[in-house]
């Protein structure tokens, strides 16, 4: 069975997107800011769905350490993400962000 990461998973097209992976029986991460969110988007997934491989992980993705800590923890919890999809918005505008194309550490 594939896994996959949805960040922003708990509402709009991170919540259809992750319905769709666990209608297609994948194990189906999902990740957001709020965890009440989480648990609604978990109560309204799983109540429609006979795959119930479906799991919550708390992040905020502008936070570096949440994210790493995210990744160590799915991955040595339920093993290796296949995909990540990272459909959560990072932006601030009280933040200084600089983002490179080459994605580095």
């Amino acid at each position: 069975m594939k896994t996959i990461w949805i960040t922003g998973g708990s509402t709009g097209i991170g919540f259809a997107t992750a319905k769709k992976f666990l209608d297609n029986n994948w194990k189906v991460i999902i990740s957001a800011r709020n965890n009440e969110n989480l648990i609604n988007a978990k109560n309204k997934l799983l109540n429609n769905s006979a795959n119930k491989n479906l799991y919550l992980y708390q992040c905020d993705i502008s936070k570096r350490d949440q994210v790493n800590k995210t990744i160590e923890a799915i991955t040595k919890e339920i093993g290796n993400i296949n995909i990540a999809l990272l459909n959560a918005a990072a932006y601030s505008p009280n933040k200084n962000q600089n983002f490179s194309i080459d994605n580095k550490v």
